[in-house]
């Protein structure tokens, strides 16, 4: 591979690695949030991560699309770290989004089992 496809490769794993990592630092807020039942929040600390990711994906989308057009690409340590880091953190992603639902239905249904409760003490 010449130098400038291999900088290039580089340079797109880096923002690649870069944009899942910053969504990793928003999936970890939203886990916060939701432990706070904060659920606006959360929902609006996963929109950021889904734009990280979206950015993350878009750079690999670009190589695949090079390499679909026949521009080859050897094999790169960084880039397969790159794409293992964006579908973990997309993995994450979608985890955490479940769990927002599931703690949404539980809170709800607590709560009103604990109205039930007060309306029975009173």
């Amino acid at each position: 591979m010449d130098d400038d496809k291999h900088e290039a490769l580089q340079q797109t794993a880096m923002q690649m690695i870069l944009h899942a990592g910053d969504a990793r630092v928003w999936l970890r807020a939203a886990y916060e949030a939701i432990a706070d039942q904060d659920f606006s929040k959360t929902r609006e600390v996963l929109a950021k991560a889904k734009a990280d990711i979206t950015l993350a994906h878009k750079a690999q989308t670009q190589l695949i699309q090079d390499e679909a057009r026949g521009t080859r690409h050897d094999a790169s340590l960084l880039f397969n770290h790159a794409q293992d880091t964006l579908m973990t953190v997309n993995s994450e992603w979608v985890t955490a989004n479940n769990l927002l639902g599931v703690i949404q239905v539980l809170v709800t249904r607590i709560d009103a089992i604990e109205a039930l409760v007060r309306d029975d003490e009173v």
